[in-house]
């Protein structure tokens, strides 16, 4: 999983986004702030061999500077299954739906010939 997610970051296609000034305490500035802790936090142990398995967690110890709650590794964890969407069928298998509506434009052409005439 992990090497799929720095694929994924390095290819530009994951991105953090910044929160507007004047909303730095709004709940995603909040969680925001919590994903970036717990990445700083966390250890990552790369095995030797073939595969090059990995371990990664936010050890017990990690504690959030602040306020001392424990960081655990929830938002991290989600956002390294995101990699995985690549992998799925964003298709319904249903064929297309197309809505018949009127052209607007002809109904503004429509108008606009009404108006001229009104004179």
């Amino acid at each position: 999983m992990v090497w799929g997610v720095l694929g994924v970051v390095g290819a530009g296609s994951c991105r953090d986004c910044g929160v507007p000034r004047g909303q730095e305490h709004c709940p995603q500035a909040e969680l925001q702030e919590w994903f970036r802790r717990q990445g700083a936090s966390a250890q990552m142990i790369v095995r030797e061999g073939p595969e090059r398995r990995t371990r990664w967690n936010v050890p017990d110890s990690g504690r959030h500077p602040q306020t001392g709650a424990p960081l655990h590794d929830d938002l991290l964890i989600s956002a390294a299954l995101c990699w995985r969407l690549d992998d799925l069928p964003w298709t319904s298998g249903a064929p297309a739906l197309a809505v018949r509506a009127p052209d607007p434009l002809r109904q503004m052409e429509r108008e606009e010939r009404r108006r001229r005439w009104e004179f």
